[in-house]
């Protein structure tokens, strides 16, 4: 497993400076205005990734489809920021009984991305924040949120209506 370098950090738009502050505010934003940034720069070959998957429509299909699509992007997140990170879904989504909500979590301990209740866009690329930018909410928040509004501008500004704090929700 390789760790972000400071020339991976300065390639994700982050300063040294404000990664280290970033990655010190441990709680959630108050509200998804206080992560958009216009100026987050991401690396060419994410939004090339990102881009493929779009085209992919990755909320058509059932569940295990959506979650094929995920893991698709997953590989290639795997292959640009050179991580071995597992990702795995719950009992619910292989058998095409989701939730209404989704939720998830990164494992630094088992280097592991876990979906449960849902495939979710947003929360596979929240808990991918964590995976670059450890247990910082405010971190993996300003990257994910701000990755997913870059690709998916229309679907945002849907989300964006009804969020309740940092919560985008459809």
């Amino acid at each position: 497993m390789t760790s972000l370098s400071e020339k991976d950090i300065v390639n994700q738009s982050f300063t040294k400076d404000t990664c280290k502050n970033m990655e010190n505010k441990i709680e959630y934003p108050s509200s998804i205005e206080e992560v958009i940034d216009d100026t987050v720069k991401y690396r060419s070959d994410v939004i090339k990734a990102m881009k493929k998957f779009k085209k992919l429509n990755p909320w058509q299909g059932s569940a295990l489809e959506r979650a094929a699509k995920l893991l698709w992007l997953h590989t290639h997140f795997c292959k640009i920021y050179g991580k071995n990170t597992q990702l795995t879904f719950d009992y619910n989504i292989f058998h095409n009984q989701e939730t209404k909500n989704g939720n998830g979590f990164y494992s630094p301990a088992y280097n592991m991305i876990h979906l449960q209740g849902k495939v979710s866009v947003l929360t596979f690329l929240h808990e991918w924040g964590h995976n670059l930018h450890g247990s910082s909410e405010y971190a993996a928040c300003w990257w994910s949120i701000n990755l997913f509004r870059k690709i998916f501008p229309g679907n945002f500004k849907k989300l964006l209506k009804n969020s309740k704090g940092h919560v985008l929700i459809a």
